[in-house]
């Protein structure tokens, strides 16, 4: 069975729970590099106004105690200054009087230079006080910070991931529920109820609106079956007695050509049951599947059909089989494709080739492969071959188009399929899969169909 493509809700509220924690950690970066700077600028300035005034009532205490200038107090009060990562300059207008640390770049009277964060306090005989704090000690900061928030991201995504994968299969565990029963529904079933109360009400929801299509469903199958079966009663009846009043007809006749137009009715007739018939088997839904029926041998109606369709013909189609392959379904239906697949190959086969058919065991599967040597159907024809009533350009044989549709419905019906190979070789191949049945315990009572229809084939060696 194929998956569907896409991506799971699980994973995607994995993902959507990783993409949210890195935006988070991003955010979490940004905003405290912001509020890191706002708070480092706001302690800077307190720390340096509470500096400025110690220092300016410093040097006032020197130049008094000594009897001295103010400019002989500040170098006194530099000297004996303790600083954490500060500078302090003391300028008179453009000429620097002192500074600590000596040689270092300089902030200026104005406080005009930029990557500073700086204070002033005017003192005695014109003299200022700069003091300033350089920001590479709050890069610094923000970088080890960064540096931090970078070495906890992955430990931050790791644990996204588990605990996202946590959440998401606690939440897609209704919907997983819901779909494994729902998958499990017989067909005709409308009654859907395999949640309790304490299910989301989302899924709820959900569970409710597949209840409702699931009558829908149930109604359109009954109406279905009922159809199928009055048409095929009405349609019958009226076809038996035309053919009966054919037949009689030509016995009747008193002519030649009277007995070969009854004759000529006779098989119109026979073609018009026949074409009612195939269309009433299509009319039936594949995934209903069919009765468990009985344990059919195909190897043995391979061979028993073959010799039918090819009575008479002088090619005789090589045939390959081992003696016994069960599988179960309906005998008549698995008959009526395998006679299709055999027909349609003795009809296109070239004269001078032989049609092949082996069936073989892959598995639990059986596979019956049907060949035309020497006939290649064109590449823009080959995704119409099962179409109903398709019939290629290069078709001039009778028929309505609706062999190989039915066949490929008969082997679905049976949980199976039908496909068109790909040969590198001039020929043709069609290969239908079904499964295989081997006597056991308690068996379905219905043959199910896969989900998809469809069957990837896997090219094997010609017996």
């Amino acid at each position: 069975m194929k998956r569907p493509r896409g991506l799971s809700l699980e994973t995607r509220v994995v993902a959507g729970t990783v993409v949210t924690s890195i935006l988070t950690s991003l955010l979490l970066a940004t905003m405290t590099t912001v509020f890191l700077r706002v708070l480092w600028a706001g302690r800077a300035a307190e720390r340096l106004e509470v500096l400025a005034e110690k220092l300016a009532s410093q040097v006032l205490y020197e130049a008094n105690e000594h009897g001295s200038t103010a400019e002989e107090g500040a170098r006194r009060s530099f000297a004996e200054a303790t600083l954490a990562g500060e500078r302090v300059e003391c300028w008179r207008g453009t000429t620097l009087v002192a500074e600590i640390p000596a040689g270092g770049e300089r902030i200026g009277p104005e406080l005009t230079r930029s990557g500073w964060v700086a204070t002033r306090r005017s003192l005695p005989d014109g003299l200022v006080l700069v003091v300033g704090l350089a920001m590479k000690e709050r890069v610094t900061l923000e970088r080890l910070v960064l540096l931090a928030l970078a070495g906890a991201l992955p430990v931050g995504f790791l644990f996204a991931v588990l605990v996202g994968r946590r959440i998401a299969r606690r939440a897609t565990q209704p919907l997983a529920k819901l779909r494994s029963e729902v998958a499990r529904l017989p067909p005709g079933l409308s009654e859907i109820a395999v949640l309790g109360p304490g299910a989301p009400r989302e899924v709820q929801e959900l569970e409710a609106a597949f209840r409702a299509l699931a009558k829908r469903l149930a109604i359109a199958f009954e109406r279905e079956t009922a159809f199928a079966a009055n048409a095929s009663h009405e349609l019958r009846t009226p076809l038996t007695r035309m053919r009966l009043l054919a037949e009689t007809l030509g016995t009747r006749a008193s002519s030649a050509d009277d007995r070969a137009v009854a004759e000529r009715l006779v098989v119109e007739i026979d073609r018009l049951a026949e074409l009612t018939n195939t269309l009433l088997l299509l009319a039936r839904d594949e995934s209903s599947g069919v009765p468990r029926g009985e344990a059919v041998n195909l190897a043995d109606l391979l061979r028993d059909t073959a010799a039918d369709v090819f009575a008479g013909d002088a090619r005789q189609p090589v045939l390959t089989a081992e003696d016994e392959a069960l599988v179960r379904g309906d005998e008549g239906l698995l008959h009526t494709a395998v006679e299709n697949l055999l027909v349609n190959a003795r009809k296109f086969t070239p004269e001078g080739r032989v049609p092949e058919a082996y069936l073989e065991r892959r598995g639990e599967d059986l596979l019956l492969t049907v060949v035309s040597p020497g006939v290649r159907i064109a590449e823009d024809e080959k995704p119409q071959v099962f179409d109903r009533f398709f019939r290629g350009a290069s078709v001039l044989s009778e028929g309505h188009g609706l062999g190989l549709a039915l066949a490929r419905h008969v082997a679905r019906l049976h949980g199976g399929d039908l496909v068109l190979e790909d040969s590198p070789a001039f020929e043709t191949r069609f290969r239908m899969s079904l499964p295989g049945w081997k006597p056991g315990p308690a068996s379905r009572e219905h043959v199910r169909p896969s989900v998809s229809g469809e069957i990837t084939p896997r090219p094997a060696a010609r017996p």
